[in-house]
């Protein structure tokens, strides 16, 4: 998602953002200790989405629906060897309380708080490279034969991703050369990794 960038003098820093807890939303039989589950007997690979954005369940419902929709999809499939979730973080203050570097800073701290040390890190963002869904699929796929327990897709906030979590990234994808909303970005990523999944599995729905 684009975000721009302004730099205005720096007050006292801030905590870090915090989970919106009534967003955390865990699917398909996933947990967020990913590496430990199994589904019939294999190894699961969990696709996690993790965003920063305001969030109001009564003004996003419709985001959170469109979400919940694709992801408890794949709940009823026994045999699937993947399972997704998502967790929309509460963005840290940004100007006039603090300049857009401390921001991304905290917020990239947050997301980097969540992640395990095995974990495959996507970062999405508009300097990204572009990637087909075929061929996000077929990465996919090769990281869950590769022992993989967790790839987890990082939405950053309104003033973009701190170059920590930068490099701690393995890929950099762009979602769309348009700009987007985030609640926008959070539909379409998640029903891009359905969308992944269900051509790993041979599920009818990608044409």
């Amino acid at each position: 998602s684009p975000l721009p960038s302004l730099s205005p003098p720096s007050p006292r820093p801030l905590p870090p953002p915090t989970s919106s807890s009534p967003r955390s939303s865990t699917v398909a039989g996933a947990r967020q200790k990913g590496a430990s589950q199994t589904r019939g007997g294999r190894a699961l690979t969990t696709l996690r989405v993790i965003s920063i954005s305001q969030h109001s369940r009564k003004k996003n419902h419709w985001c959170d629906d469109a979400c919940e929709e694709y992801t408890s999809r794949l709940a009823g499939y026994d045999g699937a060897r993947f399972a997704l979730e998502e967790e929309v973080l509460k963005p840290a203050p940004g100007p006039p309380r603090q300049p857009e570097e401390q921001q991304r800073a905290q917020e990239g701290a947050s997301i980097l708080s969540r992640l395990g040390t095995d974990d495959y890190l996507i970062v999405l963002d508009e300097r990204g490279k572009r990637i087909a869904t075929r061929d996000l699929a077929d990465e996919i796929r090769t990281l869950a034969d590769e022992g993989v327990r967790r790839v987890v897709f990082a939405i950053g906030g309104a003033s973009g991703h701190s170059d920590e979590l930068r490099g701690r990234a393995r890929r950099v994808y762009r979602i769309s050369d348009l700009v987007l909303n985030h609640l926008v970005a959070r539909i379409i990523v998640v029903e891009q990794l359905y969308r992944v999944v269900t051509i790993l599995q041979g599920i009818p729905y990608h044409k």
